[in-house]
């Protein structure tokens, strides 16, 4: 223990031996609720490796703060903090060397050298070695360099000087918004340079600005732990109990996270680090606390009454379960965190430990949740089986349903199906139909085209005929009545000639007559065929639009009647599927009811023992 921390701790001791009866109550405190956490330890080394465990756990951001009291606050910039480690690799891109100097290194060797040697003789050289460095040489635009010297002024019994450290650490504090920081550890460097400015204020007994600068450092980083201890123990002096007793609350609380934290995630190295190093504690080491002994005392009493027999309670079930588990051999993850609780419960260095104790519910909560669990694998074990047993009945279920489904839409492809038919057939008779009818009526319009039934051209062919066979009668008539005529006669020329042309043209006329006659007849006989054809055709498009309108209703009947039929099969189909799994179902309640019956009686039987353990 260093000479100031000796004056202290012996400062301390003398007060306290005024009131034997509080000092005793105060010094029990520790003893009865903490066991051998550790207050403070004078060793520096122990204090960095210590430091160390601690960032080598992955905390979340509200509770992986290093807690540092006020007197050995200097030590903070030496260890391997997530801040230092991230300082060294920035002043290692950004300012490596400056006059051929490791910027980051330098300084900050010496500050090591000056904090961690003994002599008194020698820490004096380190420290003015490294404020004449940072003076004359040094760069003046390395935020940390002020930092470490502002420590030094603030830490050095011999180079102690209030104002430079104040005024050290206020540069620092405006440098530290001219570089290119990361928001997250800008924001930490300037929670800590608070702290350090507080530290000086508080060394130096300037209470007030001591108390500002804890509360500026709350502002920047509400869950700040040390801001919060150092911001108590001024209250204290101003004799704020209250607000005192609401932040040794926050610190217990604080404890208490990092308790459950590490039981959440079965650390028990992290476990134990928490449980010997609590920020509460640091409580027992300052006099000025003593006057809230009693309500400390009612706060861990309050917790131990109602948790201790939690904690037992839960080491004689661990106890048990560990027998039970060499038996059944259950799920290991499960296993394995009761097998952490039962580490924690039945380790006699923390059973008494207030926070172990604040923290028993959390312990139990996780407890019950793995025995319901193991007790939810045992039933699901047995489920599965009926599951397992009944899976030929749920399959038949399945294939039927799924028959049931194919059926529907086949049922309904085969309707569209027919529908599509008879569209189709439809559509071709009526296109045959309407082809049809078009040559009928293209036939009435092109009758006069044909000969046979054209009046004129029927004439025209008669008396062409008839001319002609006029003129060949009129030729023979002539002849005939040449023949029939006396040689008197033929001699006489005249006569002759007179005779043939009269006789000729006699029998031609009448062969004309007659031609003609046949001629007239030939043209009405043409004009009634016409006219007996184109009734006859009208007729064969009636027949045909008749003939439509029928075979479209007997493709209909038919289809209708496909349809009719096919859906009387679909039903019928429908209705046997349907009654199979009706059966299927009363077969499956009846057996799944047997099988319960006896899933029931055996989990029943196996998890007796667990549910024991749950009361």
């Amino acid at each position: 223990m260093d000479n100031e921390q000796k004056i202290l701790h012996d400062e301390t001791t003398e007060l306290f031996s005024v009131n034997n009866a509080l000092y005793i109550k105060w010094n029990s405190l520790q003893k009865d609720y903490f066991n051998n956490a550790h207050l403070q330890d004078p060793d520096l080394n122990f204090k960095i490796e210590e430091a160390a465990k601690l960032f080598r756990f992955s905390l979340p951001p509200d509770i992986n703060e290093l807690f540092t009291s006020y007197e050995e606050a200097s030590v903070y910039w030496t260890c391997e903090t997530k801040l230092n480690v991230y300082l060294k690799d920035f002043f290692r891109l950004h300012y490596p060397f400056v006059n051929g100097i490791d910027q980051f290194k330098f300084i900050k060797d010496y500050y090591s050298k000056w904090l961690l040697i003994k002599s008194q003789e020698e820490k004096k050289y380190y420290a003015s070695t490294a404020i004449n460095f940072f003076e004359g040489r040094g760069s003046r635009n390395n935020f940390l360099n002020y930092i470490l010297c502002g420590a030094i002024f603030t830490y050095d019994k011999q180079l102690n000087n209030y104002q430079k450290a104040v005024e050290f650490f206020s540069k620092s504090k405006e440098m530290i918004y001219s570089v290119k920081l990361n928001d997250h550890y800008r924001q930490e460097l300037e929670y800590l340079i608070n702290l350090f400015s507080g530290f000086a204020s508080l060394i130096h007994k300037e209470d007030e600005i001591a108390k500002n600068s804890f509360l500026t450092a709350l502002i920047i980083k509400p869950n700040g732990i040390t801001a919060k201890f150092h911001l108590a123990l001024l209250e204290t002096k101003f004799n704020f109990l209250q607000s005192v007793e609401y932040l040794l609350k926050e610190i217990l609380h604080f404890d208490s996270l990092r308790i459950k934290f590490a039981i959440d995630n079965q650390n028990i190295q992290m476990l134990n680090y928490f449980l010997n190093n609590p920020v509460i504690c640091k409580v027992f080491f300052y006099k000025e606390f003593a006057c809230l002994g009693e309500v400390l005392e009612n706060l861990f009493s309050s917790i131990k009454e109602s948790d201790t027999q939690v904690i037992n309670g839960l080491n004689k079930k661990t106890e048990t379960f560990k027998k039970l588990n060499e038996e059944k051999n259950f799920n290991p993850e499960v296993t394995r965190q009761i097998s952490f609780i039962e580490k924690v419960t039945e380790n006699s260095h923390w059973v008494n430990n207030i926070l172990l104790l604040y923290t028993g519910e959390r312990l139990n909560s996780k407890f019950i949740s793995s025995i319901e669990e193991i007790i939810h694998e045992i039933k699901q074990k047995y489920y599965s089986e009926i599951g397992k047993n009944l899976s030929a009945i749920d399959n038949g279920i399945q294939e039927k349903s799924a028959l049931i489904n194919y059926l529907a839409n086949e049922f309904e492809k085969t309707k569209i199906k027919i529908k599509n038919t008879l569209e189709q057939d439809i559509k071709s008779f009526e296109t045959k139909i309407i082809k049809e009818t078009g040559l009928w009526e293209e036939r009435i319009k092109n009758l006069d085209a044909e000969s046979k039934f054209n009046p004129k051209t029927a004439f025209k062919r008669i008396m062409t005929y008839n001319i002609i066979l006029s003129f060949i009668s009129c030729l023979m008539g002539g002849c005939a009545g040449y023949s029939s005529s006396t040689i008197k006669d033929v001699l006489e020329l005249k006569n002759l000639f007179s005779a043939i042309v009269v006789s000729g043209f006699k029998w031609g006329l009448i062969t004309f007559a007659i031609g003609f006659i046949i001629s007239a007849a030939a043209a009405i006989y043409a004009f009634i065929e016409k006219a007996n054809m184109r009734q006859s055709i009208l007729q064969k498009i009636s027949s045909l639009k008749n003939e439509k309108e029928f075979t479209m209703n007997e493709l209909k009947k038919e289809a209708q009647k496909k349809e009719k039929k096919l859906t009387q099969n679909f039903n019928n189909e429908i209705d046997l599927n349907k009654k199979t799994i009706d059966d299927l179902i009363k077969e499956k309640e009846k057996k799944e009811k047997e099988l319960k019956a006896d899933a029931e009686r055996l989990i029943k039987e196996e998890i007796k023992s667990l549910e024991s353990l749950l009361k």
